[in-house]
């Protein structure tokens, strides 16, 4: 498999890349810098997503259970949630709509090499009857890549979900809920979320894990709830997203 080449320094076409909130980053080590926005809006970075996807690893919430055991990929059956392995390799996966996922690096110890993991799960599924099997695989993995990364250099940010009504509103809630709680119970810190929800359609997540580069593509025909936050600022959030609807 392929490496990704460097990458200049030039920003996205009407978007500005943000690291997420870093207080827990030991001195030396960068945040994730995290992008936002719709294809258009990439202009010139679109041919370095396209390179992830061309040489990165699939995080593919469609594949069949035996299929993604082959790729090392964890899950609890189809169209439940999928859990990258941990390694140096880009990430990607398509086609988020009420799916959310989870994005953590760090640095190998002894070494310069960054290492990752991808999620994307369905909170019908993670949050039900898959939540045990989620819970204990998602932990399973951070802890993993806890053990093989140095100590102050992991960060972790959270995407995706969708908002257009209080029952879908409750439900990103709860997942975001749900995650912090085993992020924090592993890392001992609570993670960021890169931007809010969209009212619609789905997004597309890129990961450059040798860069910290987190690409977010969203629909132009959604609303969009940008602005990264803590997910303990969530209500404080849902304020202001109902104050700018009604002001649209």
């Amino acid at each position: 498999m392929g490496e990704i080449p460097n990458r200049d320094q030039e920003e996205p076409k009407n978007l500005e890349s943000k690291p997420i909130l870093s207080e827990h980053l030991a001195e030396g080590f960068r945040p994730i810098m995290a992008c936002v926005g719709t294809e258009e809006q990439y202009g010139g970075e679109t041919s370095k997503i396209q390179n992830i996807e061309s040489v990165g690893l699939g995080v593919d919430y469609y594949l069949h259970p035996e299929e993604a055991k082959n790729h090392n990929l964890k899950n609890a059956g189809l169209m439940t949630y999928v859990i990258s392995p941990v390694d140096g390799k880009p990430k990607f996966t398509k086609a988020l709509s009420n799916c959310t996922s989870l994005v953590a690096v760090g640095r190998e110890n002894g070494s310069e090499t960054e290492l990752s993991i991808l999620t994307h799960q369905d909170p019908r599924e993670f949050l039900k009857n898959a939540k045990s099997a989620f819970v204990s695989h998602l932990r399973e993995s951070l802890v993993e890549l806890k053990e093989k990364c140095s100590k102050g250099s992991i960060d972790v940010a959270l995407a995706g979900g969708d908002y257009y009504n209080e029952a879908h509103y409750l439900r990103y809630q709860e997942s975001l809920e749900l995650l912090v709680s085993v992020v924090q119970e592993v890392f001992g810190f609570e993670p960021t979320v890169i931007s809010g929800p969209k009212s619609s359609e789905r997004d597309n997540i890129y990961f450059d894990t040798a860069e910290r580069r987190l690409y977010v593509v969203r629909p132009k025909e959604a609303i969009l709830y940008d602005g990264h936050f803590k997910p303990s600022e969530i209500a404080k959030k849902k304020k202001e997203w109902e104050k700018e609807n009604k002001n649209k």
